[in-house]
């Protein structure tokens, strides 16, 4: 993965082509959508990053990054600079049944560099991610956004709706593309 040309600024309208259209929109700056984000960034793709919280910081979302995350972060040159958190590890998560531990999972059997888990606070690694993601002149982030509707036509994903606070508006890709659904 490239990273984003030294000489590029994140001055947000930049990203836009001539329609003012992205090619990408991305709903949620969790760590797959942050991450999501910057990838396609990275590779020159207009992306759209809507993000309902104003705030990484103030909703509790997850404490475990797996080995499999961490090498991600590696792969990414980001793992150090993510491990300067505090933070804890362990090689095994238990969980009890009838007073009695037994391992749910167990790093050690992993061939991963980093055969445990790491506990932490996953504001961090998201205002890390953001970070990373704020030197993307290709990637604009709007925080406060929630999503309150798809916009369709013959069964192809156009945008999205979103409100932020009283307002509303719309984001719409160049092109039609196919939604993931990822409801219960």
């Amino acid at each position: 993965v490239a990273p984003c040309p030294a000489n590029w600024n994140n001055t947000g309208n930049a990203m836009m082509v001539d329609d003012g259209r992205p090619d990408c929109i991305v709903v949620g700056a969790g760590p797959a959508g942050l991450v999501l984000s910057i990838l396609l960034a990275r590779q020159g793709v207009k992306v759209i990053l809507l993000e309902m919280r104003e705030d990484l910081r103030k909703y509790f979302r997850g404490d475990i990054v797996h080995p499999s995350t961490l090498q991600v972060l590696s792969d990414l040159g980001w793992a150090d600079e993510f491990l300067q958190f505090p933070h804890g590890v362990s090689d095994r998560l238990w969980q009890f049944d009838r007073g009695k531990p037994f391992a749910l999972a167990d790093f050690r059997k992993s061939n991963s560099k980093w055969p445990y888990a790491v506990f932490g606070r996953q504001w961090q690694l998201l205002e890390l991610l953001k970070s990373k993601a704020d030197t993307c002149p290709t990637l604009e982030i709007r925080m406060g956004c929630r999503v309150v509707g798809l916009i369709q036509d013959e069964g192809r994903c156009l945008g999205v709706r979103w409100a932020r606070g009283g307002d509303e508006g719309a984001a719409r890709g160049r092109s039609g593309w196919s939604s993931i659904d990822h409801s219960p």
